[in-house]
């Protein structure tokens, strides 16, 4: 670590605040995008195929990375997925519309969109960030976090096959990151810490910690909670 010596008795500052602060954000910030590769690689290991998993594994220990597009704007509930979804006769999905806090999806080669079918039914579709589709947009104007490339990616007729398909049983809980955008000037409140714990706010913790405590009811794999 460039800023901080490890002594003796554990971390030693030896630069100032600022710089410290800085070499943590990056920390955190490699942190969430490399989150997000084991996510997924969980979402296979639950629910993929093993023709799936067999493929998707060997593009992780090649070095490809997974990015993320399952936020999105305006919906009543963190599951009210809009993106267009549609089959097409031919076999396949045709995707189009646009997703937002995409964490790693600037440095990703493969972007897993998560999408309602017509049937209501989660799925999530594996689709290559070089499809000439698919535009990711570096515009994450929230306080910290710089680093994680969490911008906009935007699908247009990007045609997905049924292989790169798997069914997503619980959704990732992705909602409260809009109170940290630049525009709403709420950064006097919240440090970089407060970005990083808005990806799964405190009433869904404890939501599944109520359930699992009266119901039994465990909390979901498929999420951060």
């Amino acid at each position: 670590m460039r800023y901080v010596g490890i002594g003796g008795r554990g971390p030693v500052v030896t630069g100032s605040p600022a710089a410290v602060a800085d070499e943590m954000e990056r920390w955190v910030a490699e942190a969430d995008v490399d989150g997000f590769n084991f996510f997924f690689l969980n979402v296979l290991a639950h629910a993929g195929s093993e023709e799936q998993r067999r493929f998707f594994y060997s593009e992780a220990l090649a070095g490809k990375r997974f990015g993320n597009a399952l936020a999105e704007r305006g919906g009543k509930t963190a599951h009210d997925f809009r993106i267009g979804f549609t089959p097409k006769p031919d076999g396949g999905y045709l995707l189009d519309g646009t997703k937002y806090y995409s964490t790693g999806s600037l440095f990703a080669h493969w972007i897993p969109v998560y999408a309602n079918d017509p049937d209501g039914r989660l799925q999530a579709a594996w689709v290559p960030a070089t499809d000439s589709g698919v535009a990711v947009i570096d515009d994450w104007d929230g306080m910290g976090q710089r680093p994680t490339g969490s911008g906009t990616v935007r699908f247009t007729n990007v045609r997905v096959p049924v292989k790169h398909v798997v069914p997503a049983h619980e959704s990732f809980a992705l909602i409260g990151s809009r109170s940290t955008a630049r525009d709403l000037n709420l950064d006097r409140h919240w440090r970089n810490a407060r970005t990083h714990t808005l990806h799964d706010p405190r009433r869904w913790k404890t939501r599944h910690i109520g359930d699992w405590e009266l119901n039994d009811v465990p909390p979901p794999r498929n999420g951060i909670v």
